[in-house]
């Protein structure tokens, strides 16, 4: 009946302990074309990357070669930093974001 409704609304949860949930994992996925795979932008993408510090995984999308590469956790960006996007795009041209 009503009474025991109001007992379960008052009833309490008690935990043994308490842990913080994991950060949802973010991927950048780069494309970077044939002609692009060169150590000129090997080095600018390095730079932004480094100046871009963050926990978003990136992904290289090696179109020429056909090869994708996880980027070690040292080159990881905050993609949601204003001006990373348009960046990346003067750098690898629009379409560059898988």
């Amino acid at each position: 009946g009503v009474s025991d409704i109001c007992h379960a609304v008052t009833d309490k949860i008690v935990a043994g302990t308490v842990r913080k949930l994991p950060k949802t994992i973010t991927e950048v996925r780069i494309g970077i074309a044939a002609h692009l795979e060169n150590a000129l932008v090997q080095k600018e993408l390095k730079r932004l990357f480094e100046k871009y510090k963050g926990d978003d995984e990136v992904y290289l999308h090696l179109l020429g070669s056909k090869k994708i590469v996880k980027t070690d956790k040292s080159f990881w960006v905050d993609s949601s930093k204003a001006g990373f996007k348009e960046e990346i795009i003067k750098v690898l041209g629009p379409d560059c974001f898988i």
